[in-house]
């Protein structure tokens, strides 16, 4: 017999009769409840394959011609980088990170990265999740993060950053960080980043 922290339920996904906990159910006629986490996993998923006006809306400017295993590049407004992006939930969101919600669900505070290496490609299949220090040493790696002479904070080129090292000796530079500095105008602190490797360290 029912006790009084449960109440007669109606599974939302499988039509079963279960007794359903009243303490944590008790708005039960204004949200679907279900008997089991299979049922509640299983109907979570059909709604998430239910194609709503934005998702038409979103994969309708995705280039899905060349099969499952290719890459899908956006075909609409792209940020600098080649980054897809639209207008998502009142909000500007990069393509691919849609594309992966869609796919996936909701997804934690992280960065989706690209296997391909195709900032406009939006195949899920082409999507993994990182970290944000993941997604910048991924972007190192792949040569497409501003370092060396392309970042815009630089204040040596490569080939003075090869100088100064030639002519320091143990982490000092010869004949002296200040003289050097004023040599190659920057400050005594850049050379000595340059000289103990705190820059310009993919080199």
């Amino acid at each position: 017999m029912p006790s009084k922290r449960t109440i007669p339920a109606t599974c939302a996904h499988c039509g079963c009769e279960y007794l359903s906990w009243n303490g944590k159910n008790q708005n039960h006629e204004r949200r679907p409840t279900y008997c089991s986490s299979s049922c509640a996993a299983i109907a979570n998923d059909l709604a998430r394959k239910e194609k709503t006006p934005d998702e038409e809306r979103f994969w309708s400017k995705v280039d899905r011609s060349g099969g499952h295993d290719a890459c899908w590049p956006w075909m609409a407004s792209r940020r600098p980088g080649g980054y897809g992006q639209i207008a998502w939930k009142g909000r500007p969101v990069v393509a691919s990170r849609v594309a992966w919600e869609l796919t996936h669900g909701e997804m934690p505070d992280n960065c989706v990265l690209h296997k391909c290496d195709s900032p406009s490609c939006c195949n899920p299949a082409h999507l993994f999740l990182g970290t944000r220090p993941e997604n910048s040493a991924d972007m190192f790696n792949k040569h497409r993060s501003a370092w060396g002479e392309r970042s815009g904070h630089a204040k040596l080129t490569l080939a003075q950053v090869l100088e100064i090292r030639k002519i320091s000796v143990r982490g000092r530079s010869e004949p002296g960080d200040k003289a050097l500095a004023e040599r190659f105008g920057c400050s005594a602190r850049t050379i000595r980043d340059v000289v103990n490797r705190r820059s310009w360290r993919h080199i």
